[in-house]
């Protein structure tokens, strides 16, 4: 019996994603040592033959949940950047907020992945592709509230984009290495004040 492409296709998704899901339970819940190709597919009641179908292996299956994710919060980041009935002000503060939230609701898988992944092969990886896209998000809000009079137009904006962008991103990776709570609001609020007219 033949499927025809479609139902192929739609099979295909859902092993991907059984797969899928069962390495972001088992990473977070077991940590790194239990992360082994034979765990993941047990769990996700597939062989590893068919696992291996869909991932070269469990860096590439971890890699791809922090591709999700990552792909996730770009999209929440762009849709309350493009929302142009709040201020800027108020959408910088909700995209730091999303941006800490993602990051805490996934705070043990960041760990153990960041002590134990070696470093992506940058053709292969869009990972930077979706940072950037974050970050321009960032920049464009900051240029709109400059254009709109909201912020002063005495600094450089893309500058100014970094800072803030790579301020959050520290305040996360601190929390996550010294176990401290995370204050989005602050790092936002004396970034505000200073390009606020």
């Amino acid at each position: 019996m033949r499927y025809p492409e479609k139902m192929k296709e739609m099979i295909s998704l859902a092993v991907r994603k059984s797969i899928f899901d069962a390495a972001t339970e088992l990473i977070r819940e077991e940590g790194w040592p239990a992360f082994t190709t034979e765990r993941i597919a047990d769990r996700a009641g597939v062989s590893r033959g068919v696992l291996y179908n869909y991932f070269e292996n469990k860096e590439d299956i971890a890699r791809s949940i922090i591709r999700t994710s990552i792909e996730l919060l770009s999209e929440r980041i762009r849709a309350v950047a493009g929302d142009n009935s709040r201020s800027s002000a108020d959408r910088l503060r909700e995209m730091a907020r999303i941006n800490v939230e993602e990051f805490v609701s996934r705070r043990e898988l960041h760990l153990v992945l960041m002590e134990h992944l070696p470093p992506p092969d940058r053709k292969k990886d869009n990972c930077a592709r979706l940072h950037e896209q974050k970050y321009t998000a960032f920049t464009e809000v900051i240029r709109e509230g400059v254009k709109n009079g909201e912020f002063a137009d005495s600094f450089d904006v893309e500058c100014a984009a970094m800072l803030l962008w790579g301020g959050i991103h520290e305040i996360c990776l601190h929390s996550l290495f010294s176990n401290t709570e995370i204050d989005e609001k602050a790092i936002v609020e004396i970034f505000l004040r200073g390009i606020k007219k």
